[in-house]
């Protein structure tokens, strides 16, 4: 196991039922203060990496009519039932780091300057974890991501989703050798899987175990990777989800890596007919990776109630990005901030939410960390950008513009293309694209939509909206300049890092 998060000589906060002169004293400090509320509760939050709501049979998916509640999802479909169904969720990016930041310290992940770093948080401002871990919680993470655990530079520790964790106990990545390579695909060794579900949520029940019959309530923070690009989940479950064939000569792993690896000889990035077998399995696999996901979230709810702990608990699913699958031409995520990748599913269950609703209202994941320090009665502290839930079920009043950000670096090198989209609450989206470095001089892209009638994001409406378009640009324009630069920080990550992200195709 491995500690992670910042070393905090500051006055710690013993629970919700501290004395109000101590918790006026870290509200002075912190910028958040201890209410007046019931006993502590204890917190899962569950994030199921590239995960789409869209796929999901409690947000409306179906396969060719298919009763897809009882086939992908059946185990969150149930969660949802018994819980809070956000309709409509934005996730702050299409990739991993800037949007744990978002979900974790409730900040816009704006990138400014020419160096990539997104996914940093300063240290003026808290994680969730942080927080907690002051207010008297007991902060534990399993996370199966790498991205989330690089060893190596003070960057690691600086990662808003592995600061301020007691206990931060990360998963294992898996290379083999590439039977592909001889022809051009992939590295000598590729990667082949995560940490599976199985594993990881077992590891998870084990540090919850050790804690029953505590008085101190804990915050467990869980990262789950099998909905994540390589789409290889245990051989029972592609039997029974996926009815295209495997593709002769090619593993499940290696799909990805021969269609990325087709496109860069083609010199773009879209899918052509010599992709489309390999595509296929892959969309497939993906439905596949839920179902097996989906069986071990259930695992793990039935187990906080078979063990009395459900009513003391409020359990967040989310994910902290979509997945596109050829919508706009090509696959996987961090390459565009369309809908597919953007619109994430958000449930909320447990102790305090009324069972059984389903909110229309937009909401975005930065008001994951207020909604949960709000249940274990911690106002929301100054600085972040979300806002608490209501989790009685009731309609809520639309908020305002939702920011999505996303750099395409070629890490570490200087960035060569930023992306804004602002999503209004009324429907109409806006997607503005900077090219910078060996780019810098290309004119800048803008693109509007209006999704109540275009969801799909087909019809750029930019060249007869004028107006609506420069309205959304002085909003992200005044959104941006509220927050500070990071400029001149940049990435860091050791040999072993670079690895592992290299043979996932991040870097390729």
């Amino acid at each position: 196991m491995r500690e992670s998060g910042r070393s905090v000589s500051r006055r710690r906060v013993i629970g919700v039922g501290a004395s109000a002169a101590v918790a006026a004293a870290a509200g002075g400090v912190f910028g958040y203060r201890i209410l007046n509320r019931p006993r502590p509760k204890n917190v899962v939050f569950i994030v199921a990496d590239a995960l789409r709501a869209d796929h999901l049979g409690c947000y409306g998916y179906e396969r060719d009519g298919e009763n897809t509640r009882k086939v992908i999802s059946p185990g969150i479909d149930r969660l949802a039932a018994e819980g809070i169904v956000f309709e409509r969720c934005l996730a702050q990016s299409s990739w991993t780091l800037p949007s744990t930041a978002s979900y974790m310290a409730s900040r816009l992940p704006f990138v400014a300057g020419d160096r990539y770093n997104e996914g940093f948080v300063t240290d003026r401002c808290q994680t969730i974890a942080e927080i907690l871990s002051e207010s008297g919680w007991s902060t534990l993470a399993l996370v199966t991501n790498p991205y989330l655990y690089m060893p190596g530079g003070d960057g690691s520790r600086k990662l808003a989703g592995a600061r301020g964790f007691e206990q931060f106990v990360p998963g294992s990545t898996s290379l083999v050798p590439n039977p592909l390579h001889e022809q051009g695909i992939g590295r000598p060794e590729v990667f082949s899987s995560f940490t599976p579900a199985q594993e990881a949520v077992e590891k998870a029940i084990g540090l919850i175990s050790r804690r029953m019959g505590r008085t101190r309530p804990f915050f467990m923070y869980i990262h789950l990777m099998d909905t994540h690009e390589p789409y290889d989940p245990p051989d029972a479950y592609k039997q029974l989800i996926s009815r295209v064939p495997p593709v002769e000569g090619v593993p499940d792993h290696l799909l990805y890596q021969a269609i990325r690896t087709n496109a860069k000889r083609r010199g773009e990035e879209q899918l052509a007919e010599e992709d489309m077998a390999h595509f296929e399995r892959a969309r497939e696999l993906y439905d596949a990776s839920i179902r097996y996901l989906d069986e071990w979230v259930a695992t793990l709810v039935n187990f906080l109630k078979a063990n009395g702990l459900w009513d003391s608990t409020l359990l967040v699913f989310s994910s902290d990005h979509g997945e596109e699958f050829a919508e706009h031409g090509w696959i996987g995520h961090s390459t565009t901030l369309y809908d597919e990748c953007l619109h994430v599913p958000l449930i909320v269950a447990g102790r305090g939410v009324t069972p059984g609703r389903r909110v229309a209202a937009p909401v975005t994941l930065l008001d994951v960390a207020p909604t949960i320090l709000a249940s274990c009665g911690i106002e929301t502290p100054d600085g972040m950008d979300g806002a608490a839930l209501d989790l009685s079920g009731r309609e809520q009043e639309p908020r305002s513009s939702a920011i999505s950000t996303l750099v395409r670096p070629d890490v570490p090198a200087p960035l060569y293309q930023k992306q804004y989209a602002v999503t209004h609450p009324v429907g109409k989206k806006l997607i503005r694209r900077e090219y910078l470095g060996e780019l810098e001089g290309q004119a800048e892209e803008v693109e509007l939509y209006d999704l109540r009638n275009d969801p799909g994001e087909r019809d750029n409406i930019a060249p007869a909206s004028e107006s609506e378009v420069e309205t959304l640009q002085t909003e992200l324009m005044r959104r941006m300049s509220s927050r500070e630069s990071k400029a001149g920080e940049p990435f860091m990550m050791d040999e072993e890092a670079r690895k592992v992200l290299e043979s996932l195709g991040y870097m390729n």
